[in-house]
């Protein structure tokens, strides 16, 4: 995410998603055949031994260690990305050191930076709520696949399914009408997916229906999740941005234990209990996501001190526009794209620019 243009980022964050529901589709299908959570286990953590095999893929952050004046490892960084993408320049040390003049290495103090200010403790709030909001939601209706109607393997695979298109959509929506209404609204449509669920779920005869519009309720989540976990890494700074997500994962998570509890209240009490609270939960969820601010089109804020003023000058009602200048910036770059490689190649191979 932090090595890709602000065009791509959602782009990114999408096929993030694509990898994750596949993985979710295949579940199912593993466990209905082998019946057994010891192979199961198995079977679904032996795979990561796969990144192991592809070491030069697995970089670290060059905007990160130029932020903490590691300048020598960031270039190292950008020369690999640039090799693995068949680019022919050169970045040295001393280049970095030129463009990015300032010495001084600004003091984090981990998690409790993130409230320095009023409004990066507001926006990191926020965004925790959102956070847990989905995962509270999303556990839940996984959680209370075992007391719906029909084949709970086959149940699972269509919830899981169901994200594919939602992620693809989650991601079209924020790059037209930006991340916050994309929470916003998914958060609202996920709550009225719940209210025709309170009325049938408790005849069997309109199962059928009750799962279809539980199906719909995840699709909306999941688009939540999509963009929220899309704001988090365009809202935190990056000397604190692994800080926040975690922070927040961790956060949410926890929250998370919440939802066998809310199916427990549907299995033992009333059926209609967990979509009552799921409702109620996604609707402060909408009100919560409408008070973030816009990231589209915006750029990442380096430091702490551009995370504390981000979204300051943005109206309530603020719709993001791409700037007025971009398609002519485009132009101008596709026009010039031969030129410029010269030019840098060139600075980039004089002498006092060598390691």
């Amino acid at each position: 995410m932090l090595v890709v243009c602000s065009e791509a980022r959602a782009h990114i964050a999408m096929m993030q998603c694509v990898g994750w529901t596949t993985g979710m589709c295949i579940l199912p299908m593993v466990f209905w055949v082998v019946r057994d959570w010891t192979w199961l286990i198995l079977l679904t953590t032996l795979p990561y031994g796969i990144f192991a095999l592809f070491p030069k893929y697995m970089i670290e952050s060059p905007r990160w260690l130029a932020n903490r004046r590691r300048y020598k490892d960031s270039a190292k960084q950008l020369n690999r990305i640039a090799k693995i993408n068949r680019k022919d320049v050169e970045i040295t040390e001393k280049l970095l050191v030129q463009m990015l003049p300032s010495t001084s290495e600004e003091k984090v103090y981990g998690f409790a930076s993130l409230f320095s200010s009023w409004r990066l403790a507001k926006n990191a709030s926020l965004l925790v709520t959102s956070w847990s909001i989905c995962c509270i939601v999303y556990l839940s209706i996984i959680l209370n696949i075992s007391r719906m109607g029909g084949n709970p393997f086959v149940n699972f695979l269509w919830q899981s399914f169901i994200e594919l298109p939602a992620s693809v959509i989650g991601q079209k929506m924020g790059d037209v009408i930006g991340r916050r209404y994309t929470n916003v609204i998914a958060f609202l449509l996920a709550a009225f997916g719940c209210v025709p669920v309170i009325f049938m779920v408790k005849n069997t005869e309109l199962d059928i229906y009750a799962t279809g519009f539980t199906v719909f309720v995840k699709f909306a989540i999941t688009i939540n999740f999509f963009a929220v976990n899309l704001q988090s890494m365009e809202t935190y700074p990056t000397c604190l941005r692994q800080t926040g997500i975690s922070i927040s994962a961790i956060i949410a998570n926890s929250f998370g234990v919440l939802g066998p509890y809310i199916v427990y209240l549907g299995t033992n009490f009333d059926a209609r209990y967990p979509f009552m609270i799921m409702g109620s939960l996604l609707v402060f969820g909408a009100i919560s996501a409408l008070f973030l601010p816009e990231t589209l089109h915006e750029k990442l804020p380096e430091t702490l001190q551009e995370a504390q003023a981000f979204g300051a000058n943005q109206p309530f009602w603020f719709y993001p526009r791409a700037p007025k200048n971009e398609k002519h910036r485009d132009d101008e770059s596709n026009s010039s794209t031969t030129t410029k490689t010269d030019d840098a190649s060139e600075k980039l191979n004089q002498p006092q620019f060598q390691p």
